[in-house]
């Protein structure tokens, strides 16, 4: 893999409305309805970034009648299962209001 594949995928970990997404599923599969409500953002913005979350392959999506249903690619799960680990245990040392780390950690999903 070269640089620009990694860039990308964990491209889709720093930007906050990406991540809030994937946080929201890591529960389990939802709506975009669904999606809106948990992280507060627009419909427009949340169905931009879901899909470029599964062209990434980061979610997958299934039609269930005219809804269509997200949840997070399996593959992916022990990806956030190792972040949240690390968060949980070094997360409160970052003094970045911006940081990444600090979101998750106060992320309310």
């Amino acid at each position: 893999m070269n640089f620009d594949t990694y860039h990308n995928f964990f491209g889709n970990f720093s930007n906050s409305t990406r991540l809030g997404i994937i946080l929201s599923l890591r529960k389990g599969p939802l709506s975009v309805t669904d999606i809106v409500e948990k992280t507060g953002e627009e419909q427009s913005k949340v169905s931009h970034n879901l899909s470029r979350l599964v062209k990434c392959g980061i979610l997958d999506v299934k039609r269930d009648g005219k809804r269509r249903i997200y949840s997070v690619n399996e593959e992916i799960l022990p990806f956030l299962e190792l972040a949240e680990h690390h968060v949980k245990k070094c997360g409160k040392r970052c003094t970045n209001e911006k940081c990444l780390f600090r979101q998750c950690v106060n992320y309310k999903g």
